[in-house]
């Protein structure tokens, strides 16, 4: 009774959904290759099909984004130091270091991405119609899956799936800065001119890591070679692909933390008292089904692993070398 009073008092729509199809589901779909700190904003629309005007609330189930309230007295402080008009390219900074402490102020809750809904709240009118703006800011790669909660007057809230991919690369290099339209771009790193057998040049890189996790990096050094006219490479791995290293470049057996080894599940139900018990009272049939099913649940370990991907060059620690080659 309450969902369909919620249907009668408040209508969600999105811009390009079929309402007259009964099978169409409404869905806030960002897209499954949105880029990396690149907002994206999608509209939905509430309408009120009575003559009842309602409150209503929308809010984010998990990745909830509001907007950092400022210090007090901060407005009225910042008119007293202006005393002449900004130019255009200070006024252009300012905006942009304001937009930039408005994103780190949604994203502090360090879940990755946060999705901003304005308005958030409001009255909606008798048969008025508001459109409704659901902004996503993201710091950190991955699928994202959460609700939309609307709420009107005290009905049951009604629940309106969010869903989201998100790709590209959250470090930078110090020396260069962010590159949002270039992410996976990297420096140029030059030695200069030396003596052949001379002492061993050196350069630091150092690393910017914009996302609220840890991420583990594992250097390759490349020779090309002009001539090298190789398009694709097919690499075999056995066991983990990336494994762990301790500081000297030798592989950790075992791996620890870092393998994608998934460790086994346990039932506290089956316990050695209950299990002994309990098998004498089944079939022969029964055992074989519970024994294969339990097979079939065991997680099971890859031993071998196959990626093709583009030739980059010939994987060779001399001319150049990194180190350390894991952080």
């Amino acid at each position: 009774m309450l969902d369909s009073e919620l249907d009668d008092v408040c209508l969600l729509s999105s811009p390009g959904l079929d309402e007259d199809d009964p099978a169409a589901t409404l869905v806030l779909d960002f897209g499954d290759k949105v880029l990396l700190k690149r907002p994206i904003t999608k509209q939905l629309v509430i309408t009120n099909h009575t003559a009842i005007p309602a409150p209503f609330t929308l809010e984010a189930e998990y990745f909830t984004g509001h907007a950092p309230s400022p210090p007090a007295g901060q407005s009225q402080q910042r008119g007293l130091y202006v005393r002449k008009p900004l130019h255009s390219v200070q006024a252009k900074k300012v905006e942009d270091k304001a937009q930039e402490g408005f994103v780190s102020g949604l994203l502090a809750h360090g879940k990755g991405a946060a999705f901003f809904v304005q308005p958030d709240c409001g009255i909606l009118g008798a048969f008025e119609t508001q459109t409704i703006d659901i902004t996503s800011f993201t710091n950190m790669w991955g699928e994202y899956r959460d609700q939309l909660i609307c709420k009107v007057g005290d009905l049951q809230p009604k629940l309106i799936p969010i869903q989201m991919t998100v790709m590209g690369c959250p470090l930078y290099f110090q020396m260069i800065g962010p590159q949002p339209d270039r992410q996976n771009q990297g420096p140029i790193v030059r030695f200069g001119t030396h003596v052949s057998g001379g002492d061993t040049v050196s350069r630091s890189l150092r690393l910017n890591n914009t996302s609220p996790y840890d991420i583990r990096m594992d250097w390759v050094s490349y020779n090309v070679d002009q001539e090298d006219r190789k398009l694709l490479d097919v690499v075999v791995a056995y066991g983990d692909a990336f494994p762990l290293k301790d500081a000297d470049g030798n592989e950790v057996v075992g791996g620890g933390a870092m393998s994608n080894d998934t460790p086994p599940t346990w039932d506290r139900s089956q316990t050695p008292s209950t299990e002994g018990t309990s098998s004498s009272l089944k079939s022969k049939s029964d055992l074989e089904e519970e024994e294969e099913g339990a097979l079939h649940s065991a997680p099971q370990k890859r031993l071998f692993s196959v990626f093709i991907r583009p030739h980059e060059g010939n994987a060779s620690d001399y001319p150049y070398c990194i180190t350390p080659q894991q952080i």
